[in-house]
């Protein structure tokens, strides 16, 4: 922050609280003045900080445990490492997703599937031969 800024929004305070009267001129200024001040330090720092390579990748990596956290996440981790490029039945997700620590209910998986093939329209199901739902990517 400059010296003239500082100055600046000084004189506007002063030209703002001239018409108050004597005991409450000074806290009204005291008080804008803090604010003002507040205000211009928050955009200050704010303009400093820069997007390093090292703040892109940490920001990444969040983003990547916020999408794969729950079994849905678990899901979606196998759906990006191509588990789903063939037809993977309900025993075969559900020992795939303990592998990669990802410990739910048996019970729970269908409904998560559902909702991948329904809501989010990233999986299909087929009816395979041995007449059980067999899950795969949609292309």
């Amino acid at each position: 922050m400059e010296q003239a800024q500082i100055k600046k929004i000084i004189s506007n305070i002063k030209n703002l609280v001239q018409d108050i009267e004597s005991p409450y001129r000074e806290i009204a200024f005291r008080v804008l003045l803090e604010l003002s001040l507040s205000e211009l330090l928050k955009k200050d720092l704010w303009k400093k900080e820069t997007l390093t390579e090292e703040s892109i990748s940490k920001a990444k990596e969040t983003q990547a445990k916020k999408i794969y956290e729950g079994l849905t996440g678990g899901l979606l981790f196998l759906i990006d490492n191509g588990f789903f490029n063939e037809p993977k039945t309900l025993n075969q997700i559900f020992d795939e997703l303990r592998r990669n620590a990802y410990h739910y209910p048996k019970t729970s998986l269908p409904k998560a599937l559902f909702d991948l093939i329904r809501k989010k329209k990233q999986l299909t199901r087929i009816f395979g031969n041995d007449k059980r739902w067999r899950y795969v990517i949609r292309k």
